[in-house]
């Protein structure tokens, strides 16, 4: 990440995502999340970091390779953040 360039952090995981049939109803569908990411990037010029754990890369991974992304799936936020 580049000190001064403007983010947005998004989760697009859910907690139980790994449990079969736990609130799956509650997910956002991963085609929401992508129309998301596209307009905060071509109407607000943002860079959606996309947050998730190392066991969800996978899931997230079609977010990923959209442009105006990049992927923090396993990354030590923490580190990230320099705290």
């Amino acid at each position: 990440m580049s000190a001064g360039k403007r983010y947005v952090v998004i989760n697009p995981t859910f907690s139980g995502m790994g449990r079969g049939g736990y609130r799956t109803h509650r997910a956002w569908p991963l085609a929401h999340w992508a129309t998301l990411i596209r307009r905060m990037h071509e109407e607000r010029g943002l860079t959606c970091a996309i947050n998730a754990m190392d066991g969800e890369a996978e899931f997230v991974s079609e977010l990923s390779g959209l442009p105006g992304t990049i992927s923090l799936a396993g990354a030590d936020l923490k580190a990230l953040l320099g705290t």
